[in-house]
């Protein structure tokens, strides 16, 4: 039961000012509680689609052009030459 602030008679619910003293009574009853809701912009689609960009797309693209970089931009593609493992020189060896 709710009461009246100014003067602590009991109020009625559907009462907008104290019967008793005559303060308004909207101020002093709690605001509605609803049950939640679904909110109407909810952004989960917009979210996985950016996880997905990042975590697939990304690398893809980022190890396509770091191949091209190292192997080159030709058509023909690398040559035997690019993909032969060349034993260090001594001079870089010995300091």
């Amino acid at each position: 039961m709710v009461y009246c602030r100014r003067c602590g008679q009991a109020l009625r619910e559907q009462d907008r000012f104290c019967p008793n003293c005559g303060a308004a009574v909207r101020d002093q009853l709690p605001p509605p509680v609803y049950p939640y809701e679904a909110r109407s912009n909810d952004h989960t689609l917009a979210i996985v689609v950016v996880v997905v960009v990042v975590v697939i797309v990304l690398p893809i693209l980022f190890s396509g052009l770091l191949y091209l970089m190292v192997m080159g931009f030709g058509p023909s593609g690398p040559s035997s030459a690019d993909l032969t493992v060349r034993k260090p020189s001594a001079d870089i060896i010995n300091f």
